[in-house]
This record gives structure tokens, sequence and C-alpha cells, in this order.
């Protein structure tokens, strides 16, 4: 399946560490994959967890095959052409008739959740 407007969006995962007492981030080996990224509404909002509502900004649509993203802190990092997002939470579309995944991920701009 393939998504309109999309483009290649690189996936980095994120490791760390804690050095005198600061967090540091290490980023991991990054992979790719095809997308949407668009604004999101408020409908999509309604579907996530309520955590994550406050700091969606941005939902990617993820073409097949749909990527395993590390949500939980600290959380992937996604270069996009709207800048660095993280994805906060998943909206599972897919269709249980045929099986054929398709997951949607909400995302928050680096800085906009604590989830970093």
């Amino acid at each position: 399946m393939r998504v309109l407007g999309r483009e290649q969006i690189t996936a980095t995962p994120q490791s760390q560490a804690f050095v005198a007492g600061v967090a540091v981030l290490t980023p991991g080996t990054p992979t790719t994959f095809w997308g949407s990224v668009q604004p999101i509404g408020q409908h999509m909002i309604e579907r996530l967890p309520e955590g994550a509502r406050r700091s969606a900004r941005w939902i990617i649509f993820a073409e097949n095959p749909t990527p395993a993203l590390s949500m939980t802190p600290p959380a992937d990092r996604l270069t996009t052409s709207k800048g660095v997002l993280i994805p906060i939470a998943d909206i599972d579309f897919s269709t249980h008739t045929t099986g054929l995944p398709h997951v949607a991920y909400a995302c928050a701009e680096v800085g906009e959740t604590d989830n970093v």
C-alpha cells in the first residue's frame, strides 16, 4: 500500500546513560521507512491515550511494512520534513479481515513532551 504525500523518514533509536547525574542520549543505527506526515486532527487526538493527547502535533501514516518504533523513553527520533519528531502513541488501522497491517504514529515535536 502507498500513502499519499509520502516521504522517506529516518528513525534513529536512542539509548540513555547518566553522566554526572545528567541524562545523555546516544543515537543508535538509523533505519528508514516511507510515510506521510500530517498535522493531527481532533478526531485522531480522541483516539489517543489521555497522556498523549496534549503533546501530539503530527501523525505519520506509515507505508507497509510498518516499522516497529520505540515510544518508551528514550523514544526514537524521527527525522521528517516537519523536523525531528518523537512517536508517543500508535493507532492501529489494520484491516483484520484481510490481515493487512497499517499503523499510524502520533508524534510530538522534540521538547514538547516529557517522553524525551
